[in-house]
């Protein structure tokens, strides 16, 4: 039974779960690819194939029957924010920080084509990122639960700094593939334990906490690809940096504030 004390697990294991499906379709396209070469008609089946898990998943939706929920009294966004304890908003001003460091998966992807990565490779790359989320996410969340949240959540951003720099100086396959596997480490961080983290400081508005970060962090993502974007177009590298700056700079407002809700024992 998932409670505050699990809580970092309990996040991981959904987390792990949720990311595990996707191994096996890199996988599997990386051998429609080696099978029938990396031509347009390849990519259609590539397309076709992956349409019939997803129509699936829809369908199943008609089956699951959910139990009515009781009326609630609905807040409006400012109104919910206000409710919001102080501990809480400073780590959503430093998400919404280190969101605009945040660029396309297909960044890495195009990085690794650059440094030699046939396109099918490129496929294994992805899962084998995967892997190292859905190994990680259970993992990190059971050590937060012993050490404290905030140590995983600082870790999040070292992390990410020094993949960044990593990403700019790579330039053999071996290091591209360190890199993939640091990727996806950060990322059951940040997918897992940033909610888990959440929940230790709004135990009363947990739903609302969660809902506020998500809306948040996704309007930063739009000018966050903007950014990237531009930025790669003169030089990945500048992508990468700007990047690990933005990184830093969320660590170090991070730190700034002691917290006074401590996570773990």
């Amino acid at each position: 039974m998932a409670t505050q004390k699990n809580a970092g697990f309990s996040f991981g294991v959904h987390k792990a779960m949720d990311k595990s499906g996707a191994i096996l379709g890199p996988i599997g396209a990386y051998f429609i690819l080696d099978r029938l070469g990396e031509t347009a008609s390849t990519f259609k089946i590539l397309f076709l194939v992956a349409l019939v898990p997803a129509a699936l998943a829809v369908l199943l939706l008609f089956f699951i029957v959910e139990e009515p929920a009781p009326p609630t009294q609905k807040e409006s966004i400012v109104r919910a924010y206000r409710t919001l304890g102080p501990d809480f908003k400073h780590y959503l001003f430093t998400a919404g920080l280190f969101s605009l460091a945040y660029f396309s998966f297909g960044f890495l992807l195009l990085k690794a084509y650059s440094v030699g990565f046939a396109i099918r490779s490129v496929t294994l790359l992805y899962a084998l990122y995967n892997v190292s989320f859905v190994l990680a996410a259970p993992l990190l969340g059971k050590l937060g639960d012993h050490i404290g949240r905030r140590k995983i959540i600082a870790l999040e951003y070292i992390l990410y700094l020094l993949m960044c720099v990593g990403f700019i100086f790579a330039s053999a396959k071996w290091q591209v593939v360190a890199l993939f596997l640091v990727f996806g480490v950060f990322y059951a961080i940040d997918e897992s334990q940033s909610k888990a983290y959440i929940t230790d400081m709004e135990k009363t508005k947990r739903g609302t906490a969660i809902g506020a970060y998500s809306f948040f962090t996704g309007l930063v993502y739009l000018p966050a690809s903007i950014i990237a974007g531009a930025l790669w177009k003169l030089s990945p590298s500048y992508a990468f940096g700007f990047a690990g700056i933005t990184s830093a700079a969320a660590f170090v407002f991070f730190i700034s504030r002691r917290a006074r809700t401590v996570s773990g024992p």
